[in-house]
């Protein structure tokens, strides 16, 4: 068992080193929104991506890298609206 002031240095560590990677991590949400009555086969007419990295996006396309490193592809005839929110 370790003493009391080990366990709170690990703490301690574990904390600033989680602090430290969240500061150079890039991670976005980006909300696809499609018009009119149209949905996604969820039922539902939004849906949110999380990426680590945007290499484009317009109104027809979405591509990036999602957070488990895999090559992601949104595309539509059909233009939509979108948001995206980079996380802190």
């Amino acid at each position: 068992m370790m003493p009391m002031e080990c366990q709170l240095m690990v703490t301690k560590m574990n904390k600033m080193k989680d602090y430290i990677r969240n500061l150079f991590r890039k991670e976005y949400h980006v909300s696809v929104f499609l018009n009119g009555d149209k949905k996604f086969p969820n039922g539902l007419q939004h849906m949110t991506i999380e990426l680590k990295k945007i290499k484009k996006i317009d109104n027809n396309q979405v591509v990036g890298v999602d957070v488990n490193n895999n090559n992601y592809e949104f595309n539509s005839v059909d233009e939509f609206n979108y948001q995206v929110k980079k996380i802190v």
